[in-house]
């Protein structure tokens, strides 16, 4: 009889036990900072929601502007990873309007922006952005759009537009204060400016359709401890038109641009507004304390606004056509009403009286909730 024996080297097995018991597995830190804005605004319906995050070097901004009486959706998602001075980023948007009245057309051979029949809007697409940060304040962007757009009747098979728009952007931005310590909520002085050109294509490259030109200059300056001045101007025109019909036009009023008129009641192809602020803080070392449910909150930060806007802006194509004046004056209300949780909603209340005979005034009512940002 053959007996088959079969050794197993016990220190072997014991060893390979061991190994597998030290083997460790590197992972890697995730850290995401949440800074969530909500904000609303009546009486014009509008609806705005923000929300960044940051994973690790990846930045992620979710946008949407939802404006429930004029029936128009913006939302956009925006992405962006930091590789030192230049940052690459691509961007996804949708636009969506209901309610558009108003269109390009011709009267006695001139192009002008005049009423037409209810008509749908919507615009969607995907942007490449390619930030260099030239200085710690200034930034050069080239960019370059795919953007679907189509304009439709309501109450008739007519189509107003249809095509994809190519676009390629070039913008210029200065910001003073990116050059701000970190953990300043709100610098003592801020001037930014921003300088956009746009060269638009219908559906290929070698249609072109117009180049647009857009100026903002914003600053801020906080005069004496408890008095600040805020100001903007944005002028934008069109430079060259090779397509007149499918002009790019703007939409103005409401909170956002000219207060004192309702939302999107002022139409121009070019125009020139500037709004100024003028801000005192009331009541610096007041605070209520309050319970809210079983929560503690604290309202402070009381101010008082008084503003003054101005607009001017042609509504027909022609440099040499009429310039309409349009203005407004007012003053407002603000405070803070922190919670827990470093949670905050900023109340704000203004009454602007339209600078023509016949309107009357509009009171704005707007909250914002924002938090600071968390690691977790």
């Amino acid at each position: 009889m053959n007996v088959l024996l079969i050794l197993t080297d016990t220190r072997l097995e014991a060893q390979e036990q061991k190994e597998e018991a030290q083997r460790t597995v590197a992972m890697s830190t995730l850290e995401a900072e949440i800074t969530p804005n909500f904000e609303f605004t009546l009486p014009s319906g509008n609806i705005s929601e923000r929300l960044e995050q940051q994973f690790n070097n990846l930045n992620a901004i979710f946008t949407l502007n939802f404006n429930f009486l004029n029936s128009s959706i913006e939302a956009d998602a925006a992405f962006s990873y930091p590789l030192g001075f230049f940052i690459p980023g691509v961007h996804f948007f949708q636009n969506v309007d209901l309610e558009n009245l108003i269109a390009p057309r011709f009267q006695d051979g001139e192009l002008g922006l005049l009423s037409t029949d209810k008509y749908i809007s919507r615009d969607r697409g995907i942007g490449v952005d390619l930030v260099f940060n030239v200085t710690p304040v200034f930034s050069i962007t080239p960019s370059f759009l795919m953007n679907d757009t189509f304009k439709g009747s309501f109450t008739t098979d007519l189509i107003l537009d249809e095509g994809i728009d190519w676009i390629a952007r070039t913008s210029f931005a200065l910001d003073s204060a990116k050059s701000q310590p970190e953990g300043i909520p709100e610098p003592r002085h801020r001037v930014f400016f921003n300088s956009v050109f746009n060269a638009r294509f219908r559906n290929t490259l070698a249609n072109p359709a117009s180049i647009d030109h857009s100026n903002v200059v914003q600053s801020y300056h906080r005069l004496w401890d408890h008095v600040f001045i805020a100001e903007s101007l944005t002028f934008s025109y069109p430079i060259y038109i090779w397509n007149q019909e499918k002009s790019r036009f703007y939409s103005l009023g409401g909170f956002n641009t000219i207060r004192g008129y309702t939302y999107g009641s002022i139409t121009a192809f070019r125009y020139l507004l500037n709004r100024f602020d003028l801000g005192f803080d009331a009541f610096p070392n007041a605070s209520i304390k309050i319970k809210l449910r079983k929560r503690r909150a604290t309202i402070h930060d009381y101010r008082i606004f008084f503003i003054l806007d101005g607009l001017l802006a042609q509504d027909h194509l022609s440099w040499d056509s009429v310039l309409h004046g349009y203005g407004g004056c007012g003053a407002g209300f603000t405070f803070l009403l922190s919670g827990e949780k470093q949670q905050h909603i900023k109340v704000s209340t203004y009454v602007v009286q339209p600078l023509q005979a016949g309107r009357l005034p509009i009171v704005y009512f707007q909250t914002s909730f924002f938090s600071f940002e968390e690691k977790v």
